[in-house]
């Protein structure tokens, strides 16, 4: 009557974790409605798919959590992009904040240079400081 749910639920998707809960719970409902026409006695059965029950919910819990943490860090992932694609100067201080921050920076503005990237902030630089760099190392080789 109850479906069998693995004893590790590692691995299992939120799709699958939440498809085990929900036959549990209409199992659940069909054995109260049975019992309450029969006056019979609850099965061992129920009272482990209880305990499945139990389980699904705080691994469903922890999934749904991990799953918010990630769409969080998506977001500030693709803030700080859109910060570091500012064309002008004065878009460039949210963009040169995440810069400072960053443990690449130096290679990240040296690649830039290299390379001649025309737009976005590199390695805390905008494009105009970018060929100010570029210029003085042409002046002082």
């Amino acid at each position: 009557m109850f479906p069998k749910v693995p004893e590790s639920l590692e691995g299992l998707e939120l799709a699958q974790l939440t498809a085990y809960r929900d036959g549990i719970k209409a199992a659940a409902k069909a054995l109260k409605t049975t019992l309450a026409l029969s006056g019979g006695e609850v099965p061992v059965e129920a009272i482990t798919a209880q305990a499945d029950l139990v389980r699904l919910s705080e691994a469903i819990e922890a999934k749904e959590t991990e799953a918010a943490d990630a769409a969080e860090e998506a977001a500030r992932a693709a803030e700080a992009l859109a910060a570091l694609s500012a064309d002008d100067d004065d878009d460039a201080v949210e963009a040169k904040s995440v810069c400072a921050q960053c443990g690449v920076r130096v290679a990240c503005l040296e690649y830039a240079l290299v390379s001649r990237e025309k737009s976005g902030v590199w390695g805390g630089a905008t494009e105009r400081e970018r060929r100010r760099l570029i210029r003085q190392r042409r002046r002082t080789a």
